[in-house]
């Protein structure tokens, strides 16, 4: 499990990329926005493609939301226990939580939501290692959303005085090739 709180809700919208603030996105994400029951949550560590292993979720059900952070529209989507844990989790602005999984969207291609996620990597001594760069696309299809989140694990990098960059981390994971998948399906349930 992880704990979002209100600082990385901020941080994950300030590394979200220049997005769609056009009425298309927004449109797009309100037809997502509501309450889920996640059918499957699969990692393949072995290939960029859907298939794997199950994720052992201690949360069955997952909620998306939409928010505008710093002037940026996006749609999140985060994991609850329940119906009841969902409906008081979207209550919360900005959200504070524990989670199993999240994933943030703030552009559209055609009729898919898009978004990605870049971390630092691990500092060992004066080297950052396996820093991750991760393209995350959303399609809701008749009350069925499948996520997916094909990621590429970076080359290490020297840090800046001990500390990793996001920056840096991303510049070296960019010609990577991608090396793993992780797939959610869920069912919709209720609005928010």
């Amino acid at each position: 499990m992880k704990f979002l709180s209100s600082f990385a809700f901020a941080f994950s919208a300030l590394a979200a990329s220049a997005c769609a603030s056009d009425g298309v996105f927004i449109e797009r994400a309100a037809q997502v926005e509501g309450i889920y029951r996640v059918d499957s949550h699969l990692l393949n560590d072995k290939a960029c493609s859907p298939g794997g292993t199950g994720l052992q979720d201690m949360h069955a059900f997952a909620f998306a939301k939409r928010s505008n952070v710093l002037g940026t529209d996006m749609l999140q989507v985060y994991s609850c226990a329940s119906l009841a844990d969902c409906r008081q989790k979207a209550a919360l602005t900005p959200f504070e939580g524990t989670i199993d999984f999240g994933f943030t969207l703030s552009d559209i291609s055609g009729e898919t939501l898009t978004g990605f996620e870049v971390t630092t990597g691990y500092a060992e001594g004066s080297t950052c290692t396996k820093p991750e760069l991760s393209d995350i696309e959303l399609t809701l299809t008749g009350g069925k959303m499948k996520i997916e989140k094909a990621t590429q694990i970076g080359h290490s990098y020297p840090s800046d005085n001990g500390a990793c960059t996001t920056d840096k981390g991303r510049a070296a994971s960019e010609d990577a090739p991608c090396a793993q998948m992780e797939t959610l399906t869920a069912t919709f349930v209720e609005a928010l």
